[in-house]
């Protein structure tokens, strides 16, 4: 009875670890916030082209130009043969996930963009995961914790950002891709670099694809991508000497 009693507990406070539950409640509330109806999204300015036609995704045909332009989000795009451009994305990927999602779902309909959204949103909470598990790692105070938990929900979850999650702009993948780079970067250096080399793998990974996210983001990507070679040397140097020295770098801090 008592080992039944310690595995509820120790199942529960897996459930409910600092960085658990504060992506579930990020995720919560920007679905609340953009999937509640009327659904919040962004209106075409004429750059969705480049993506939708890629992929193989069009405008309604019932659709007038003030419909598409001017007026609100369109939720229902129709497939498509695509035409391919030279424009180059990742959000591309994020785009043909969704695509596929959609026909698992909804078989010979129209494709719905709050899918895209749905996707955005949980790469969105996995990025604040991975930042929250950073932060965890730090010996601080739980109020401070918090506090700074309370002040990344009012400033990133603004519908300023987020309302372009519903919508084929590369701003959104940009956003959460950026978070998911910061994320990682943070867990690589507060931990140990003997079992992290993996680690910077992956954050290379994002690295590139919020890069190519946007052609505006390549050239600053360009300079943050120049430090991993460095980071990964260092790591080999720690790996080939037997071990990770114990200094500020790894070390977690007390917050006095």
């Amino acid at each position: 009875m008592q080992k039944r009693k310690l595995n509820s507990h120790a199942i529960m406070t897996s459930i409910f670890k600092f960085e658990i539950i504060v992506p579930v409640i990020f995720i919560l509330f920007v679905s609340c916030q953009l999937m509640a109806s009327p659904i919040i999204g962004m209106a075409d300015n004429g750059d969705f082209e480049r993506i939708i036609t890629h992929a193989g995704l069009y405008q309604l045909p019932k659709l007038s130009y003030n419909d598409i332009y001017f007026n609100y989000i369109n939720r229902y795009f129709i497939f498509g043969k695509p035409l391919y451009n030279y424009y180059i994305s990742s959000q591309t990927i994020l785009v043909k996930i969704a695509m596929l999602v959609n026909k698992i779902i909804h078989p010979n309909a129209k494709f719905d963009i709050t899918i895209l959204g749905y996707i955005y949103i949980l790469i969105f909470g996995l990025g604040i995961y991975f930042i929250c598990k950073a932060i965890a790692k730090y010996n601080m105070a739980p109020w401070l914790r918090y506090l700074i938990v309370l002040l990344m929900l009012m400033m990133f979850t603004d519908v300023g950002y987020t309302a372009y999650f519903n919508s084929f702009y590369g701003e959104p993948a940009s956003y959460v891709f950026l978070f998911l780079t910061l994320g990682l970067l943070l867990n690589v250096l507060v931990d140990n670099p003997n079992s992290e080399f993996g680690l910077v793998k992956h954050l290379f990974l994002f690295e590139v694809l919020f890069d190519i996210s946007l052609l505006i983001t390549i050239t600053s990507g360009l300079a943050y991508s120049s430090m991993f070679p460095a980071m990964m040397s260092w790591i080999r140097s720690k790996q080939s000497a037997g071990g990770c020295r114990t200094d500020m770098m790894t070390t977690p801090r007390r917050w006095r």
